[in-house]
């Protein structure tokens, strides 16, 4: 009897043990196609124009959205394991290239040649919003989209959580040294000196953009095709950041703020973003709680995934609406 009962239980063992083993080969075989499905893509025209190309995943729509803003090259691509990650947790997302990025030019956007302002941009989060009928929105920045920051109106956007945030504007920007000189001497002719200094500046900046984009093109064949007008994009784009500082800004006006910085961050940024952190604790404002994450260098979503979107997830347990 007792023989026969320990063969029973092993049998049972064997019989759960397989039925595990029958589900790990279904959730292989499915649960990649089903993270794509619940991936979707779209095209938002503006008013302008322009266009914008957005990735989301929002399974519902009571719970905060995170926005995850780009960086100074691009926004989250679909094989960016970040996405999955973050859909995997079942949280609400929505990713963005703004109107001057690659993807949204490849895409047909239309904008004038000359410069765009960070007000712009912001413009163009805030008609995201307002297509994709966000309640309840979660700012997050990447690096050179913190150069934002000082716009965002807290009434409509309350949480920003900056990741590895810019420190200066000179960081995605061309050598400027000479300018100094320039600008010196051209203080002398008032009428037309400042608009000759700016213009030259400018087509500095593009020329530099257009041989980052001829980089690029090594990795991305389809950015050669338009390789003219995504240079002007991202030079419109890093010419709306100039003058920025992360430290001379409003703190205590802006939304509620959390910080994700990387372990391996280049000092001189992260002595700026620390420099920052300090003079938002000194509002005494809510959040302010800073998120280091291990080897990570500045492209923390990039760098590890996982650990970025379990980070994002336990700041979402920590916000108000």
């Amino acid at each position: 009897m007792n023989n026969f009962h320990t063969m029973k239980v092993q049998y049972l063992s064997y019989k759960t043990f397989m039925n595990k083993i029958k589900m790990c080969l279904i959730t292989a075989i499915f649960a990649t196609p089903l993270l794509s499905l619940a991936i979707q893509s779209q095209t938002l025209q503006l008013q302008s124009g322009a266009r914008l190309i957005t990735l989301s995943s929002i399974l519902d729509v009571e719970k905060p959205t995170l926005i995850l803003l780009p960086g100074i090259n691009r926004g989250y691509l679909p094989h960016d394991e970040i996405l999955n990650a973050l859909t995997q947790k079942r949280l609400n997302w929505v990713s963005l290239h703004f109107s001057r990025h690659p993807e949204s030019v490849i895409a047909g956007s239309q904008f004038f040649t000359g410069m765009v302002t960070a007000q712009e941009l912001v413009s163009e989060v805030v008609q995201l919003k307002k297509a994709l009928r966000i309640k309840k929105p979660v700012l997050v920045s990447l690096s050179f989209s913190s150069s934002l920051s000082p716009d965002w109106n807290k009434e409509k956007f309350p949480i920003l959580i900056e990741t590895a945030p810019m420190g200066r504007h000179d960081e995605n920007n061309p050598p400027n040294a000479n300018y100094q000189v320039w600008q010196q001497w051209m203080q002398y002719f008032p009428v037309w000196g400042p608009w000759l200094v700016q213009s030259s500046e400018y087509w500095t900046y593009r020329a530099f953009w257009l041989q980052k984009v001829d980089e690029l093109s090594k990795t991305h064949e389809r950015y050669s095709a338009k390789r003219i007008q995504i240079a002007e994009g991202l030079s419109q784009l890093a010419w709306s950041a100039k003058g920025f500082d992360i430290r001379n800004q409003d703190f205590r006006n802006g939304p509620e703020r959390f910080w994700i910085l990387g372990q391996n961050e280049d000092r001189q940024r992260l002595q700026l973003q620390l420099e920052a952190i300090q003079l938002h604790k000194k509002t005494g404002l809510r959040g302010s709680r800073v998120y280091v994450i291990p080897n990570a260098g500045h492209i923390v979503p990039l760098d590890q995934p996982e650990a970025y979107a379990e980070t994002l997830k336990k700041i979402l347990r920590r916000v108000r609406f």
